[in-house]
């Protein structure tokens, strides 16, 4: 007889992977066998704007939880800092994020120890997590593109997405063949492009989506067929009221290798699927 192989999942986590580009620019890696879009509910939304805020659906993903039980509602804490920070006159101030880069003192990312609830990482063995949002212990590569933008512009800004993302593919490339049932890699070149180029250089936005889309197609070519490949934005990217920056859209991204019935309707109903598959010795 032979023998048995477990269901591996791998998936693709890339932020402000917009729906509607995808099916314009007719990108056939990303738009698998099964694809769709999932409507974010206010809850996913950030406290002052009407979109949703990476954290929280990235936390959502990961846990099978909403918000209000797995606990994350922003990006980073200035730690005992924070209550300072919000004041009325610091809150308002104007440039106060890049004062406080320039004199050393820099926020601390969200991760796991701030998780109110397990994640999959926690219930699939053996797994890996890279740069995962709200449970990777922060790296200098996550501050790196947010610190470009602060200190040196744009063009700074763009050229750090990429380098960035450069470093992670690297590392996700490595890790493929390495022993696990869940590898999940996280990749934030097309939120980071989207806001910045989405109107002034669409043709860099582009490019950036066929890379992405170059991805998937390598991923996919190193994988065998027990292999179930899940690529999954948090929120997609839209042009802001403002004309000229992007803005996050109110849907999610989701495409599946497989051809399967079943439709998520909330970015919590992954974590119960994830495991499920994982579960199982075939597809």
């Amino acid at each position: 007889m032979d023998e048995e192989i477990l269901v591996k999942v791998c998936i693709l986590a890339i932020d402000g992977l917009e729906y509607n580009l995808a099916v314009q620019w007719k990108l056939k890696n990303l738009l698998q066998t099964t694809y769709g879009k999932i409507e974010l509910t206010p809850e996913y939304y950030h406290k002052s704007e009407n979109v949703p805020i990476t954290p929280k659906v990235w936390a959502g993903f990961i846990t099978g939880k909403k918000p209000s039980v797995h606990g994350i509602n922003k990006f980073w804490t200035y730690g005992k800092l924070e209550k300072i920070r919000n004041l009325p006159l610091i809150r308002n101030l104007k440039g106060k994020r890049k004062l406080l880069w320039r004199i050393g003192i820099k926020p601390r990312i969200l991760d796991r120890q701030d998780l109110k609830t397990k994640t999959i990482f926690d219930i699939v063995k053996p797994s890996i997590a890279l740069d995962v949002p709200t449970y990777n212990l922060p790296t200098e590569t996550q501050f790196a593109f947010r610190k470009a933008i602060t200190l040196h512009g744009i063009e700074a800004f763009i050229k750090c997405a990429w380098e960035t993302f450069e470093k992670r593919r690297q590392t996700f490339l490595e890790k493929l063949d390495s022993n696990w049932k869940l590898l999940m890699a996280y990749f934030s070149l097309l939120d980071a492009l989207g806001h910045v180029c989405i109107k002034k250089k669409p043709e860099e936005l582009l490019k950036a989506y066929k890379t992405i889309d170059k991805l998937a197609e390598e991923t996919k070519n190193r994988l065998n067929e027990q292999h179930i490949c899940l690529i999954v934005s948090d929120h997609g990217m839209k042009l802001s009221e403002d004309g000229i920056s992007g803005t996050h859209s109110n849907h999610a991204f989701w495409s599946l290798n497989i051809e399967t019935d079943w439709k998520p309707k909330d970015i919590t109903d992954f974590h119960p699927k994830i495991i499920k598959w994982t579960e199982n010795r075939k597809i």
